[in-house]
Protein backbone atom coordinates (compact mmCIF):
# COMPACT_ATOMS: atom_id res chain seq x y z
CA UNK A 1 0.00 0.00 0.00
CA UNK A 2 1.79 3.42 -0.95
CA UNK A 3 2.36 5.64 1.89
CA UNK A 4 0.69 8.95 2.30
CA UNK A 5 3.24 11.03 1.21
CA UNK A 6 3.67 8.95 -2.27
CA UNK A 7 -0.22 9.50 -2.56
CA UNK A 8 0.15 12.69 -1.92
CA UNK A 9 2.73 13.10 -4.33
CA UNK A 10 0.25 11.56 -7.14
CA UNK A 11 -2.49 14.07 -5.78
CA UNK A 12 -0.33 16.98 -6.77
CA UNK A 13 0.56 15.60 -9.86
CA UNK A 14 -3.23 15.40 -11.28
CA UNK A 15 -3.74 18.44 -10.11
CA UNK A 16 -1.39 19.95 -12.45
CA UNK A 17 -2.44 18.25 -15.30
CA UNK A 18 -5.75 19.41 -14.40
CA UNK A 19 -4.61 22.55 -14.09
CA UNK A 20 -2.47 22.36 -17.59
CA UNK A 21 -5.84 21.34 -19.03
CA UNK A 22 -8.00 23.96 -17.81
CA UNK A 23 -5.98 27.06 -19.43
CA UNK A 24 -5.83 24.79 -22.70
CA UNK A 25 -10.08 25.02 -22.47
CA UNK A 26 -10.21 28.24 -20.75
CA UNK A 27 -8.13 30.55 -23.46
CA UNK A 28 -10.31 29.75 -26.21
CA UNK A 29 -13.30 30.03 -24.48
CA UNK A 30 -12.17 33.50 -23.30
CA UNK A 31 -11.58 34.42 -27.02
CA UNK A 32 -14.71 33.39 -27.97
CA UNK A 33 -16.69 34.74 -25.11
CA UNK A 34 -14.89 38.08 -25.69
CA UNK A 35 -15.63 38.34 -29.14
CA UNK A 36 -19.35 37.19 -29.29
CA UNK A 37 -19.97 39.32 -26.08
CA UNK A 38 -18.28 42.51 -27.88
CA UNK A 39 -19.68 41.91 -30.96
CA UNK A 40 -23.08 41.90 -29.30
CA UNK A 41 -22.33 44.97 -27.98
CA UNK A 42 -21.19 46.65 -30.84
CA UNK A 43 -24.56 45.68 -32.83
CA UNK A 44 -26.23 48.18 -29.95
CA UNK A 45 -24.01 50.44 -31.39
CA UNK A 46 -23.79 49.28 -35.15
CA UNK A 47 -20.39 48.78 -35.32
CA UNK A 48 -20.72 44.67 -35.03
CA UNK A 49 -17.24 43.60 -36.73
CA UNK A 50 -15.45 46.34 -34.52
CA UNK A 51 -17.22 45.32 -31.45
CA UNK A 52 -16.03 41.68 -32.04
CA UNK A 53 -12.37 42.59 -32.32
CA UNK A 54 -12.48 44.53 -29.43
CA UNK A 55 -14.24 41.64 -27.24
CA UNK A 56 -11.45 39.15 -28.41
CA UNK A 57 -9.04 41.11 -27.86
CA UNK A 58 -10.33 41.66 -24.37
CA UNK A 59 -10.53 37.56 -24.25
CA UNK A 60 -7.03 37.57 -25.48
CA UNK A 61 -6.00 39.92 -22.37
CA UNK A 62 -8.11 37.52 -20.35
CA UNK A 63 -6.58 34.12 -21.59
CA UNK A 64 -2.54 35.04 -20.92
CA UNK A 65 -3.95 36.60 -17.58
CA UNK A 66 -5.15 32.71 -16.42
CA UNK A 67 -1.89 31.79 -18.21
CA UNK A 68 0.21 34.11 -16.27
CA UNK A 69 -1.30 33.32 -13.18
CA UNK A 70 -0.44 29.56 -13.70
CA UNK A 71 2.78 29.79 -14.46
CA UNK A 72 3.01 31.89 -10.95
CA UNK A 73 1.71 29.64 -9.39
CA UNK A 74 3.72 26.50 -10.36
CA UNK A 75 7.48 28.71 -10.43
CA UNK A 76 9.56 28.08 -7.72
CA UNK A 77 9.40 31.21 -4.93
CA UNK A 78 12.11 33.61 -6.16
CA UNK A 79 15.08 33.82 -2.89
CA UNK A 80 16.06 37.26 -1.40
CA UNK A 81 19.67 38.07 -1.74
CA UNK A 82 21.59 36.36 1.16
CA UNK A 83 22.61 38.96 3.85
CA UNK A 84 26.77 37.81 2.94
CA UNK A 85 26.04 39.12 -0.79
CA UNK A 86 24.55 42.42 1.16
CA UNK A 87 27.84 42.25 2.89
CA UNK A 88 30.14 41.68 0.11
CA UNK A 89 28.88 45.05 -1.82
CA UNK A 90 28.74 47.06 1.21
CA UNK A 91 32.50 46.32 1.61
CA UNK A 92 33.33 47.21 -2.37
CA UNK A 93 33.90 43.77 -3.16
Amino acid sequence: MPSREERHQKHRERMKVLDLSAVGLAFPIAMAFGYFVGRMIGGWFDAARIGGMIGLFFGIAGGFYNFLKLVMRFSPPSQPPSDDAADADADGE
